[in-house]
């Protein structure tokens, strides 16, 4: 055997509401950790999938009505997440583990597993990782600025992600696939991802681009990037939020939805200017080795878009532009006859550059097609 997938999700999304902690069977949990410890004696074991269940609730456990029907707390995660590595680095276990993935990984840091001389051991021999990344929903009703609004989240994206994760396999990762399920990250939560010495493929699902540090990051890896493939990453042409904003227009202070928060703050805004076609053009001319890009929207709406990235084919998406407002992400209106169901008085328009944004990705795919002799 040399792939292996683990499932913890025992119930569906449908399902979710019949579940109860108190008939958790504790020796089937055990047993089932036991395993895991194990995996070990899967001498040719190359590939591990571990699926989570996208529901969590964060660190403070909060008492709404859905959160009884979570199936997955922080606890039950990190016993999953440590028997797993540890059976992954058991003295009889032989260092072939090249590919991890693991489906839902909670959004606020676990320093006991980070900590772990079992998992470092184990992300030291990783060459290819794939992480989707879920995070927690306050009220339970999808509400995006009080879910913005944890702190564990901007913890998270902000350094925990980087430091216990990214950092330890900077130099010995070829393949990258990030994802985050249910929220943008990039400008809000902010987060800086660090460059990879030998980075030869770059998959990011979820990722808002709100300035030129973000396309020169990926610039960075123009010696050793191969394949880009970028699936619902916006960029961000304007944000208007309710906080002091630092040098590099990131909010100093996050106060989100400032109806609800009672902010008394005067809302802060800025604009982006870059376009898509801006972006195409430099992929075009500063990423020498590329061979492949893929680029849109894949199935978020069926939540499958993080499983099926590899059937995501290359075009615009209707998506590719947002604007940040007052915590609420949204689609700039479409000129004078478009609609917008923000707030602003005058909000940025939806940018008049279809016809740029598809010949400067027809240029990347003309470089590609010369460099491979086609």
């Amino acid at each position: 055997m040399t792939q292996l997938t683990i499932d913890t999700a025992e119930y569906t999304d449908t399902c979710m509401d019949t579940y109860d902690w108190e008939y958790r069977d504790e020796e089937l949990l055990l047993s089932f950790l036991a395993v895991l410890k194990k995996l070990g004696r899967l001498r040719n074991l190359r590939s591990v999938t571990l699926r989570c269940s996208s529901e969590c609730v964060g660190p403070q456990q909060r008492r709404h009505w859905w959160a009884r029907n979570v199936p997955e707390c922080i606890k039950f995660r990190t016993d999953v997440l440590q028997s797993l590595f540890a059976g992954l680095n058991a003295s009889h276990a032989t260092p072939k583990l090249e590919h991890l993935c693991i489906e839902n990984l909670q959004g606020c840091g676990n320093e006991t597993v980070a900590r772990s001389r079992d998992f470092r051991a184990v992300m030291s021999r990783v060459r290819k990782l794939d992480l989707q990344i879920t995070t927690e929903d306050v009220d339970g009703d999808g509400s995006l600025p009080a879910n913005l609004g944890k702190k564990e989240l901007h913890s998270f994206f902000g350094h925990r992600l980087v430091q216990e994760w990214l950092e330890l396999v900077r130099n010995n990762l070829t393949h990258l696939k990030l994802y985050s399920r249910n929220m943008y990250f990039g400008y809000l939560p902010k987060c800086h991802l660090p460059t990879f010495s030998a980075l030869r493929s770059l998959t990011l699902g979820g990722m808002s681009f709100n300035h030129d540090e973000q396309l020169n990051w990926i610039l960075s890896h123009r010696d050793t990037l191969e394949e880009l493939v970028i699936d619902n990453c916006p960029i961000v042409i304007g944000v208007r939020i309710p906080s002091t904003l630092d040098s590099d227009n990131y909010p100093i202070e996050p106060l989100f939805n400032s109806s609800t928060t009672g902010s008394i703050l005067a809302p802060s805004s800025f604009l982006y200017s870059a376009r898509w076609r801006d972006y195409f053009s430099r992929f075009a001319v500063g990423l020498v080795k590329l061979r492949s890009i893929r680029c849109g929207f894949g199935d978020w709406y069926d939540n499958t878009a993080f499983p099926k990235s590899m059937e995501l084919g290359t075009g615009l998406w209707a998506q590719r532009y947002r604007i940040l407002d007052d915590g609420e992400w949204r689609r700039p209106r479409f000129g004078e006859h478009g609609s917008y169901d923000g707030k602003w008085s005058d909000p940025p328009v939806y940018p008049d550059c279809t016809d740029e944004d598809w010949i400067a990705l027809c240029e990347v795919k003309a470089a590609i097609a010369s460099r491979l002799g086609g």
